[in-house]
């Protein structure tokens, strides 16, 4: 089954399960979704028999008194952190990635200058500790002993219950082992969270949150957690939403986006419009991107010149809307067709996702390639995808964001999809990329593009107008537009 298959029986799953968890803290099922959906993907957890296999075992004592120290830690960063703050009705923000990070900061930058109070919480070290000395923080641990240790044994249980209920009467749908095995790795986490959570909104009395991501369990759970208190929830998108089931499944108050290519997607997709909000991107208040010339971290350290064709390979990595087999497949073009135009200068950025590992049955297979790999924040390369893409000839990739970066700024793009995993992705279908399926297909584009790059005019304009509607702009910042909602709602 595809994963829009996978997904499709995982909703049905949660619907099935909400009667069960009626008067209980959450449903674990609705909370872990992402979890859910994301794990059962990853190849790289279960074997073919659905036993798990990549998750650590506490086998030894040097493990348990890592974990242990790590966890006493972890309780007295919390400690310190909640008992610092004594602020009251702050706006509530929860990160979890750095895109989130990315998006809030203008926002937050705002809330500075109205001397408005907000509040940020995360669950992720590295976050905390590169904002603390900005922000007003609060590091949530991971606790190791389970409170309110009943309540948590008959959610449990009632977890149990269900996928043996459902099981019954919807045989064969789902991976079931691989379910059980899912909601056990995260379940712990999700009660610890819950309790800090309602502890910080019992003392802080918030006015509003903003989650990072209604859709993964840390955003999910605090957005709940808000509703049942009736505090105005929001999320603010941070890439793009096209073709990823998830995206059909926020449950925020009000969603900011970045276009109105976003709110007629999500809309066609089952969300009501209600919950959408058109703001423009926050991330892009302060980006300037007319420079045409490639970055001079790139010509220092990879000796890129304008002299010759300069194509970016910027991809999400494999396990999620790419599978491992295909991502191989994707790798095996990409090198095959490099060593045919060696008067290309090609250019793979990593996504923070990926890893090198990933690379290395094609680097096996081409040891002799001249293609450059750049890691995920490497020293001496540049930070902001737009300088990555200044000076680029053109962009290679699947269904990331930076696909509509690059069209943002004129930039011609190559969609890869040699197995057909890429449905309802709405700048493919609407021709705004060049879009190859096959060997022959991205042959042919790339010749087009080092020596008739005019035949592509008409995918062009329409990468124009599809980048129009997907970052909107007009006369006041996507921060202030965000910020006058947030406080709007109050």
């Amino acid at each position: 089954m595809d994963r829009f298959e996978l997904f499709h029986h995982i909703k049905d799953l949660i619907q099935y399960s909400e009667a069960y968890f009626v008067g209980k803290r959450y449903n674990p099922f609705q909370v872990l979704v992402s979890p859910l959906y994301l794990g059962i993907l990853n190849e790289s957890i279960f074997n073919r028999d659905g036993e798990q296999i990549s998750i650590a075992k506490e086998n030894n004592y040097v493990q348990l008194l890592k974990r242990r120290i790590k966890s006493i830690r972890d309780q007295l960063i919390y400690r310190a952190s909640i008992n610092k703050y004594s602020l009251k009705g702050p706006v509530l923000f929860f990160p979890v990635e750095p895109t989130h990070i990315i998006q809030f900061k203008p926002v937050w930058e705002i809330f500075l200058k109205k001397r408005k109070p907000f509040l940020i919480v995360t669950n992720r070290i590295h976050i905390f500790r590169s904002l603390k000395q900005q922000y007003p923080i609060i590091f949530t641990a991971s606790f190791r002993r389970i409170k309110n240790e009943q309540e948590f044994k008959e959610l449990h249980l009632l977890q149990r219950q269900v996928l043996t209920d459902y099981e019954l009467v919807n045989q064969g749908r789902l991976p079931l082992k691989k379910i059980h095995l899912l909601l056990q790795i995260h379940e712990s986490n999700a009660w610890s969270l819950s309790h800090q959570l309602i502890e910080i909104m019992d003392l802080v009395k918030p006015v509003a949150i903003v989650a990072g991501y209604d859709i993964t369990y840390e955003g999910r759970l605090l957005t709940l957690l808000a509703k049942d208190r009736k505090i105005s929830t929001n999320c603010i998108m941070h890439g793009s939403i096209t073709g990823e089931p998830l995206d059909t499944m926020h449950i925020v108050d009000h969603f900011y986006l970045f276009g109105e290519a976003a709110k007629k997607d999500l809309i066609s997709k089952g969300t009501p419009a209600s919950q959408l909000v058109v703001t423009g991107a926050p991330y892009l208040d302060q980006i300037e991107y007319s420079n045409k010339n490639i970055h001079p971290l790139l010509k220092k350290n990879i000796l890129l010149t304008e002299s010759k064709p300069y194509f970016l390979i910027a991809m999400s990595g494999p396990g999620h809307s790419t599978s491992y087999a295909h991502f191989q497949v994707i790798l095996e073009n990409l090198f095959a067709i490099a060593a045919k135009y060696p008067e290309v200068q090609w250019v793979i950025k990593m996504h923070r996702k990926d890893q090198i590992e990933n690379y290395k049955e094609v680097l096996n297979r081409y040891s002799d390639h001249k293609i450059h790999i750049v890691k995920h924040n490497e020293i001496g390369f540049p930070k902001s995808i737009f300088q990555w893409l200044q000076g680029a000839t053109v962009l290679l990739t699947g269904t990331s964001t930076v696909a509509v970066e690059a069209m943002a700024i004129g930039i011609p793009v190559i969609t890869m999809d040699f197995m057909k995993e890429y449905k309802m992705v709405d700048f493919i279908d609407l021709g705004s990329t060049i879009h190859v399926t096959n060997t022959q297909q991205l042959e042919v584009s790339v010749e087009n593009i080092v020596k008739k790059p005019e035949v592509y005019k008409s995918t062009s304009k329409k990468a124009a107008i599809y980048a129009s509607q997907f970052f909107y702009k007009s006369g006041a910042s996507a921060s202030e537009r965000i910020v006058q909602y947030i406080e709007s709602d109050q």
